[in-house]
C-alpha cells in the first residue's frame, strides 16, 4: 500500500522545487516581467483544472473574476513585453503548470490532508542545494546576503507556503486563486515605497482590476 504521507511529501517538494528551477532558467532565456506575467497563468490553469475534476464548483462570474484579475497582473507587471524565446516561455508555463498541478493535488487530498508542508519544504531544500553544487558555481554571500537568503526562505517561502496550503484545502478555492494575482501588485508597491519602482498609470488600473476581480468572485463563494 502506498504511503499517503510520503506521496504528500514527495509532491511538495515536487511541486515547489520544480516550479522555482523552471522560473530561474526561464529567466536565461525572457525577460523576468514576461516570465512573471506567463507563471501567473497558474491560477487560471488551477480553476480550470479543479473544475474539470469536479473538485470545484464554478459560475461564469468566477471566470471573468480571474480573468479580470489577469489582466490586472500583466498591466502591473508591464506593459510593453518583450517577445523572449520559446524556450523561456515553455519554461515560464511549465513552472506555473507544475504548481497548478501540485495545488489541485492538495485541494483532492481535501481538509484532512496529511501533514506534509514542513518535511516537504526540506526535502525540497536538500535536493535544491544538491543541485546547486552538481550544476552551478557556489559563491560565497555576504552577510547582508545571508540574512536576506534566510528571511526569504522562512516568512515568504516557508510561512507563506504554509498559510496558503490550509487555505487551499479548507477556504475558498475561487477567491484564492484570484487573490493570488495580488502578489506582483503587493511587490511593485514595495519596491516603490524603497524608491525602486515608480507607480504609474498602469500600475493603478492593474491594481483597480485585480481588486474588482478579487470582489467580484467573493460575492458569489459556494461551498468546495
Amino acid at each position: 500500500m502506498i504511503n499517503q504521507q510520503l506521496v504528500s511529501i514527495l509532491m511538495v517538494a515536487l511541486g515547489l522545487l520544480v516550479g522555482n528551477v523552471l522560473f530561474l532558467y526561464s529567466l536565461k532565456f525572457i525577460a523576468p516581467a514576461q516570465s512573471n506575467v506567463i507563471v501567473y497563468l497558474w491560477p487560471v490553469i488551477l480553476v480550470v483544472l479543479a473544475t474539470a475534476l469536479g473538485l470545484m464548483a464554478f459560475s461564469p462570474r468566477h471566470i471573468m473574476s480571474v480573468l479580470l484579475a489577469l489582466t490586472g497582473a500583466v498591466l502591473v507587471i508591464g506593459p510593453d513585453l518583450a517577445t523572449g524565446s520559446w524556450i523561456g516561455v515553455a519554461l515560464a508555463f511549465g513552472s506555473g503548470f507544475s504548481w497548478a498541478i501540485f495545488c489541485v493535488y492538495r485541494i483532492w487530498q481535501g481538509p484532512d490532508a496529511p501533514d506534509a508542508l514542513i518535511a516537504g519544504l526540506t526535502v525540497s531544500s536538500i535536493t535544491a542545494i544538491i543541485i546547486h553544487f552538481m550544476i552551478e558555481t557556489t559563491t560565497l554571500p555576504t552577510s547582508l546576503s545571508l540574512f536576506g537568503v534566510i528571511f526569504t526562505g522562512i516568512f515568504p517561502l516557508a510561512v507563506g507556503n504554509l498559510c496558503w496550503d490550509y487555505g487551499l484545502r479548507r477556504g475558498d478555492k475561487v477567491v484564492l486563486a484570484v487573490c493570488a494575482y495580488a502578489t506582483p501588485l503587493v511587490s511593485i508597491l514595495i519596491l516603490a515605497a524603497f524608491g525602486r519602482a515608480q507607480l504609474t498609470a498602469s500600475i493603478l488600473v492593474g491594481a483597480t482590476l485585480i481588486v474588482g476581480g478579487g470582489l467580484a468572485s467573493s460575492r458569489q463563494v459556494r461551498s468546495f
